[in-house]
């Protein structure tokens, strides 16, 4: 089970409510709860159980998806092996990485680049 750290709720619930425009007065007058409660979930004091997560998701005009997708270490991987990396070396490797998104973006915008479907 993931933890309050691995999957920041306050976060999410933050991000829809200001994509939705409300105060926390509002979402709260919306879902039907107190705009206390809105605040704790939102500074992670509180985390809501998951039917309150969909209400609060769906007050802010949202649709909140959850899925379960094979477990794949390859992300991990690549964290740790950066993590061993001397300073240096990380700086080398985000300048790299910098390199390509600026190619990537820089192909998008001239059309170079096709979707995947298209090729």
């Amino acid at each position: 089970m993931a933890s309050a750290k691995a999957f920041p709720v306050w976060g999410l619930l933050r991000e829809a409510r200001h994509k939705a425009g409300l105060s926390q007065r509002e979402l709260a007058r919306r879902a039907g709860t107190s705009q206390s409660a809105i605040a704790r979930y939102e500074r992670g004091r509180v985390t809501p159980d998951i039917d309150t997560l969909f209400r609060l998701a769906r007050a802010c005009g949202q649709d909140l998806r959850l899925t379960l997708e094979p477990y794949d270490p390859h992300d991990e991987a690549l964290l740790r092996q950066r993590l061993a990396a001397s300073p240096a070396e990380r700086a080398r490797l985000n300048r790299q990485a910098v390199r390509v998104a600026v190619r990537a973006a820089e192909a998008r915008r001239h059309g170079r680049v096709r979707r995947l479907a298209d090729a």
